[in-house]
């Protein structure tokens, strides 16, 4: 990861900037200043999974009802795309830092996600993350009846923001969110929840989080939607 690409040196200013996150698409995120004042700034190749004006719509929505960064500027020029946010205080849930007690981060990751869920509201929302709009069913199996929620769409742990309230972990804030959209609520959960399984630390019983991050979150698991949900996350 070299420096900035020449389209963003002057968004820079001539301050420094640390890459704080690889993405698999070749992106990079890019920390600008420490503490409260700290700016972000991401950076890669047009893709499905990083389109900056969708993510800028999003964030704009969205800004209402959750915590999520303010973008300060957005573009795009010879197919390499660049979103500058500000910053939100807390850290990711995937920080090494957190994950230290892993048993109050999956807590911390389910109450977040039924905050999101339960905080921004259907009415109104402009944006589809269904079943169709992702490709179709995977196998072309039946789709299970729908328990619509406006999703984040990437509800992966690194994509919860988390720090210290009151002596518990609690959310400061949601990150790429350029998915975000109507669907299921077992469209989130469901890579949610294996994502657990990349970022922490087995349990101690060698089982795996998944009933603990459902109870944080306030709810049974469902075996079919989580099954039909995960593949079709993984049909990509």
């Amino acid at each position: 990861m070299g420096a900035p690409p020449s389209q963003v040196e002057q968004i820079l200013d001539g301050r420094s900037a640390v890459p704080v996150w690889l993405n698999e698409i070749g992106g990079v995120t890019w920390q600008i200043g420490d503490g409260a004042d700290r700016e972000f700034l991401k950076v890669g190749p047009v893709h499905p999974e990083f389109q900056v004006f969708s993510d800028v719509e999003r964030l704009r929505w969205l800004q209402t009802f959750v915590p999520v960064p303010a973008v300060l500027d957005a573009g795009v020029r010879d197919g390499v795309g660049w979103l500058w946010t500000e910053g939100l205080p807390g850290a990711s849930a995937a920080d090494p830092d957190l994950m230290s007690e892993p048993e109050e981060a999956v807590d911390a990751l389910g109450r977040a996600l039924r905050r999101f869920h339960d905080a921004v509201p259907l009415t109104g929302c402009p944006f589809t993350w269904s079943v169709a709009a992702r490709g179709g069913a995977p196998d072309g199996r039946p789709i299970p009846a729908l328990d619509p929620v406006v999703c984040h769409g990437d509800a992966c742990t690194p994509n919860t923001l988390l720090a210290r309230k009151d002596g518990r972990l609690e959310c400061t804030g949601y990150v790429d969110v350029g998915m975000c959209g109507v669907a299921d609520r077992w469209a989130d959960l469901a890579p949610a929840l294996m994502s657990l399984a990349w970022n922490l630390p087995a349990p101690a019983d060698r089982s795996d989080w998944t009933d603990r991050f459902l109870r944080a979150y306030g709810i049974e698991r469902n075996a079919e939607k989580l099954s039909f949900y995960t593949d079709l996350w993984n049909a990509g």
